[in-house]
């Protein structure tokens, strides 16, 4: 049913893509685009490299010699006039977009998004990939903070108290967008808890009492939120998922294709199956239909199966994926305008809100 080749080639290629584009951003924020170097542009100017700096970062210059510094940007090309009229607003036009991992398709979708809107107004990004690490995200911050970003949208998945600390140390705009927020940090939720609620409901809805669970290990705030909310959810209505129908792993950080080989393995390994899988992610479900169809396995005739994240592909495969979309369109336009209402009035915000996810009703629940 699944081509992994196919799969793990678009998945390089459009890695390949956002890298290219990542170097070529930071190509000019450190070179511009014909080759000039900020030393070059110091000695043109008669200036040090450190007043040069401040100029790009809106520190304190002179008069005299921020219009030398701007003539030679022009001159050289170092950066086109838009940019040079930007930084004389005190902005590089720039944004750092920070994501968990280019293998999920929500985020995918975000981030096509975002860098779709962002270039319409002018904007350029840099995006960086922290592997759902607290540790890479705060060293990502750091570093998008000495590149003079204008702002950050981060794509959360966990929301360690640290990593808003790192955010108001020399705070610049950021919005976050997840399962979660910062009290002190604007943001944007997409209520996953709402959405395996719904799919829990649904499963008990049509009188399935014997359930399992596809997840990667509960190191983020995300898995923890949703698995929480299918517990709860059974909870009240006296239903519990026995240890052996939990299915997740013992590594961290792995990619979705990965964790998924490893949920279809322990999946076969059942001596009796649940009577539905819920699985953290439409490719969790994908993966597990594929192995348990090549079994002789029914779905849903013998095992029903449910998803989250509405991945296009889930409408055209047998049976269609009951699945939970979050309208990442929506997220990202909320969380733009968040961040953009910041750059433009100079005004940090603390403003939130929450997206409601919608339930799509197929064949496979």
């Amino acid at each position: 049913m699944f081509n992994n080749i196919t799969n793990t080639t678009n998945e390089i290629l459009y890695f390949c893509a956002i890298v290219t584009k990542t170097i070529f951003y930071l190509r000019i924020i450190s070179y511009g685009e014909n080759g000039v170097n900020i030393n070059e542009i110091a000695k043109m100017a008669g200036v040090s490299r450190t007043t040069v700096s401040r100029v790009f970062h809106g520190g304190y210059v002179s008069e005299d010699a921020k219009k030398r510094i701007e003539k030679v940007l022009e001159e050289t090309g170092y950066v086109p006039n838009a940019r040079a009229q930007a930084l004389r607003m005190k902005h590089n036009h720039l944004l750092g977009v920070l994501v968990p991992g280019f293998d999920s398709d929500q985020v995918r979708h975000m981030l096509e998004k975002t860098l779709e809107n962002t270039e319409q107004k002018g904007y350029q990004s840099i995006v960086m990939c922290y592997g759902g690490l607290t540790e890479h995200l705060i060293s990502q911050i750091r570093m998008l903070k000495s590149r003079g970003a204008d702002g950050l949208v981060l794509f959360l998945t966990t929301f360690d108290r640290t990593i808003s600390e790192e955010l108001n140390n020399r705070y610049v705009p950021s919005v976050t967008i997840g399962p979660s927020s910062f009290e002190d940090i604007a943001g944007i939720v997409h209520d996953d808890a709402a959405g395996f609620g719904m799919l829990a409901e649904l499963a008990l809805q049509e009188g399935y009492r014997k359930i399992g669970t596809l997840f990667p290990p509960a190191f983020e705030t995300m898995t923890t939120i949703r698995k929480d909310a299918i517990a709860d959810v059974l909870k009240k209505n006296d239903v519990v998922i026995p240890e052996k129908w939990d299915i997740s792993s013992e590594w961290k950080g792995l990619g979705h294709w990965t964790y998924s080989d490893i949920f279809a393995e322990k999946i076969l390994a059942l001596d009796q199956l649940p009577e539905v899988f819920i699985a953290g992610s439409d490719r969790f479900a994908f993966r597990a239909i594929d192995a348990m169809q090549n079994k002789g396995i029914r779905v849903p005739e013998d095992i029903a199966v449910a998803g989250f994240g509405n991945t296009e592909i889930g409408q055209f495969m047998t049976p269609q994926l009951t699945t939970i979309d979050s309208n990442p369109a929506l997220l990202v336009e909320k969380a733009l305008s968040l961040l953009f209402r910041q750059i433009e009035k100079d005004e940090k915000l603390c403003e939130h809100e929450m997206v409601a996810p919608l339930l799509i009703r197929r064949k496979s629940l």
